[in-house]
């Protein structure tokens, strides 16, 4: 008895169940015994094959919904044919998605076919794709128990997959793709369906294939924008076509202008991975505005329609797909068609402000109450006319709600994108009130420059001049707004120097010097005050720096103020060059193991042109943590001949090499690398190391590396490698193992 067991991905994300456990009967069988091939069609699966005149046996069966194991569950048509006088076993199988799930995806069933097999089933090669009557599918050709041959050949069309099956019931036999029973295969047309109705509530109804039945529902809360969503589907017995409708009614709080605008935003969210629009057109039935599209995606043989409207208080989402070009679209656009509006009287206008209404929620005592004005203020058009409404519920206490910060932002940015010269007044004086929290003020000033062609730029810097916000992560997205805009930053060099006085502002100022103005031609000059301003404050800031007890303190004293300086010494030729090269000097001396500054004030000296004291240059180059960075940055500065030549003898090059393998292949650096001795391979040195981390105490590992110095046209390391074995004693043997791995590795 022969056991088969595939299965593949059948369904949007992880299609389970292509095929299910089925038993072969095998009989030692006469190879050359013929039999009668007959026609066979199968109205309700709309297919047709030639098959071997002997008896069929039905195998149908449900297999649980990997996607929802509570679900709907898979319903297999199986049709198997096996008998003695023949040579070969055959299976026809057909099924449809369950209800409510979407398309069968081709590309996850190629992808998902070799891992999903059953023990003792193999794939032989890739499964070979290709497009026929109008579907597409894949033939897949697999070894049973790596004795018997066997050809599954797939078709996708729509909702349905199929999947016929020749395998070989003697050892070593071939199965022909090209013989009768796969070419004779033929997709028929569907039957009709009978016509169903649905009626939703008192609001809507409409006419579809197959009875609707609910699919799922979700309840939201008070503050989300849908109360509940309500999804029915159904599923057409003939054509395998799925059918939906998507129901979500809209928190009363909600308002768009723009109705069209809304239906767009809201088809795109429904659109799946690769889903495109192939054409779409507004609609008006009877007064409820919608829009229609037809949705392509090229890894599904089908046409998908879509149909979203706003229909009084809700948002009604049509969804239907069919399988074939040439399948009667007259289901399609009834189901679509016949959506007839029946309330009597709206409930809800999506249209008129409900601006009072969130003001009052947001100023509630109920905490309820206060999270559903918050999520309204995220999806309520709101209009000029609203922000004197809006104000007025500055003084809100902002709650947490599923995800949703504490924060008063989106109330703030409808106030600055819309309002006028009284708001922004009105808003500033809320800010400048003892009470109002500063995370609050923090929050007004990053988007205060929303407010356009009111001179908010001029209002922000004298705000950051005469009450500056506390240096936190949050205060200083105002500082960036403008520092990203260059020509509202070009307005204000003599307030840019004097908010230099601003120990927050020290470093910042420094970057948006060294990182915008000094490579504007026109600005320096401009600027001159600001630069005067960084170099004559450059000195006390690094003593400062160099007092670890202050620079511990003091939170602002901190790398990037010396680093941007750096880069102002080397690069501006503003800057008065024997002067940085002396504050570079004090930077880097006296050498300190910490921090990587020092180092990098080093190398900016030399590359200014200034000689390093060879001894401090030996200092920073001794540790192998820093040497490596520091003969790099030196080579590609055409500075190598400074480097001590001890550094660059190979034996020292390549146990740096080493370090620095280890060190980056486990992110950590504290190791220290001693030679052990070395070994030959076709002329070429191989030294041996033992590393040892001396941040853990875990035994010393082995490692290798090719004996040479570094490329004085090309810096780079030498072969280095290690698989972190424990140093055994016969560490020559060890090596040549391990040599032999890195040569595998390399593919030799």
């Amino acid at each position: 008895m022969l056991t088969l067991s595939i299965q593949l991905a059948l369904g949007q994300n992880s299609y389970k169940s292509l095929l299910t456990p089925i038993s072969l009967e095998t009989t030692k069988t006469d190879q050359d015994r013929k039999v009668k091939w007959v026609p066979y069609s199968n109205a309700q699966g709309a297919y047709s094959i030639e098959i071997p005149d002997v008896p069929m046996k039905q195998m149908d069966r449900e297999v649980e919904n990997p996607l929802d194991p509570e679900g709907q569950p898979y319903y297999m048509n199986i049709e198997f044919i096996s008998d003695p006088k023949l040579d070969f076993n055959y299976l026809i199988r057909y099924n449809d998605q369950p209800e409510g799930y979407y398309l069968v995806n081709q590309e996850e069933v190629l992808e998902t076919l070799g891992s999903e097999l059953a023990n003792g089933i193999e794939l032989v090669g890739d499964p070979i794709p290709f497009e026929e009557q109008g579907v597409k599918g894949f033939i897949a050709y697999l070894s049973f128990f790596n004795t018997y041959n066997g050809v599954f050949k797939f078709y996708f069309r729509g909702n349905r997959s199929y999947a016929i099956m020749a395998q070989a019931k003697e050892k070593g036999d071939k199965v022909d793709i090209d013989s009768r029973f796969f070419t004779s295969f033929k997709l028929e047309p569907f039957q009709e369906d009978q016509i169903s109705d649905f009626v939703f509530e008192d609001l809507f109804q409409l006419e579809a294939p197959t009875e609707m039945r609910l699919f799922t529902e979700t309840e939201g809360t008070p503050a989300d924008e849908f109360l509940y969503t309500r999804t029915y589907t159904g599923t057409s017995d003939f054509t395998g076509g799925l059918y939906m409708v998507e129901t979500s009614k809209l928190n009363s709080l909600y308002r768009t202008q723009d109705v069209d605008t809304y239906l767009v935003g809201a088809l795109d969210d429904l659109l799946e991975y690769k889903d495109s629009i192939a054409e779409k057109e507004l609609i008006d039935i009877n007064g409820v505005r919608g829009i229609r599209a037809r949705i392509l995606n090229p890894n599904t043989n089908v046409q998908q329609f879509i149909q979203t409207m706003y229909v009084d208080d809700h948002l009604v989402q049509l969804y239907s797909c069919v399988g074939q070009e040439e399948i009667d679209l007259g289901l399609i656009n009834g189901f679509l068609g016949s959506f007839t509006y029946t309330r009597k009287a709206p409930k809800m206008d999506i249209r008129a402000p409900k601006t009072k209404e969130i003001v009052a929620a947001l100023l509630s005592s109920d905490t309820t109450q206060v999270k559903r004005g918050q999520t309204a203020l995220l999806y309520h058009d709101f209009t000029t006319a609203d922000i004197d409404l809006l104000l007025s519920a500055m003084s809100y206490e902002a709650v947490e709600d599923q995800g949703y910060e504490k924060n008063k932002t989106d109330l703030i940015i409808p106030i600055t994108k819309l309002g006028n010269q009284s708001h922004m007044d009105g808003l500033l004086a809320y800010y400048q009130q003892d009470q109002t929290p500063e995370k609050v003020r923090e929050e007004i000033v990053s988007e205060f420059l929303n407010f356009q062609e009111l001179q908010a730029d001029k209002k922000l810097m004298d705000l950051l001049l005469t009450d500056p916000p506390k240096r936190t992560e949050e205060t200083f997205l105002a500082f960036y707004q403008l520092e990203d805009s260059l020509h509202l930053i070009k307005k204000y060099p003599q307030q840019l120097a004097a908010l230099y006085r601003n120990d927050d502002f020290k470093d910042l100022l420094v970057g948006l010097y060294a990182d915008h103005i000094m490579g504007e031609d026109d600005l320096p000059e401009m600027f001159s005050a600001l630069q005067e301003a960084i170099t004559e404050d450059i000195q006390t800031q690094l003593r400062k720096y160099n007092d670890a007890a202050t620079r511990d303190k003091e939170f602002y004293l901190n790398d990037s103020l010396i680093y941007y300086y750096m880069s102002i010494a080397e690069s501006d030729p503003a800057v008065d060059a024997e002067k940085s090269g002396a504050i570079l000097k004090a930077i880097y001396t006296p050498y300190a193991k910490e921090p990587w500054t020092k180092t990098e004030a080093l190398l900016k000296y030399m590359r200014m042109g200034y000689e390093a004291d060879p001894e401090i240059l030996k200092q920073y180059m001794d540790p192998f943590y820093s040497r490596y960075e520091i003969m790099e940055a030196l080579f590609n500065a055409e500075l190598a001949d400074v480097i001590p030549q001890q550094y660059l003898a190979p034996d020292s090059f390549t146990e740096l090499c080493v370090y620095n393998y280890v060190g980056d292949y486990i992110g950590e650096y504290n190791n220290e690398v001693e030679k052990m001795g070395e070994i030959e391979d076709s002329g070429v040195r191989v030294g041996v190391y033992k590393v040892l981390s001396t941040s853990d105490e875990s035994e010393p590992i082995l490692a290798i590396g090719v004996i040479d110095s570094p490329d004085p046209e090309d810096f780079s390391v030498t072969p280095a490698y290690t698989e972190f074995d424990e140093v055994k004693t016969a560490w020559k043997a060890q090596a040549r193992a391990l040599l032999r791995s890195y040569k595998e590795a390399l593919g030799e």
